[in-house]
């Protein structure tokens, strides 16, 4: 996101995507890659990824009517993932 660090646009989607806010990490802990589906073909995406200290959670947000939201400890989140490498940094994962 133009005028944010890596960081700061990965807190501001999790705000957007999850409606949590807290301090964002400076350092990533990871990356991965997805084939994303778009409209008539796939694009690859690179993500890297951010440790949010999450301190809220907003009643409403951004993304709220398009997107599932539940707490779940890694070992259940990671389960429901299909990207293999972010099940991985998700079970590999130490604060």
């Amino acid at each position: 996101m133009k005028g944010l660090s890596d960081a700061e646009s990965a807190a501001r989607e999790a705000y957007e995507e999850a409606g949590v806010t807290g301090r964002i990490k400076p350092k990533r802990i990871g990356a991965y890659s997805y084939w994303k589906r778009l409209e008539r073909t796939f694009e690859l995406l690179n993500v890297d990824v951010y440790a949010l200290d999450v301190k809220a959670q907003h009643e409403s947000w951004p993304e709220r009517e398009t997107r599932k939201f539940a707490w779940l400890s890694a070992r259940d989140a990671a389960a429901l993932i299909d990207e293999p490498e972010l099940v991985t940094l998700i079970r590999t994962f130490r604060d």
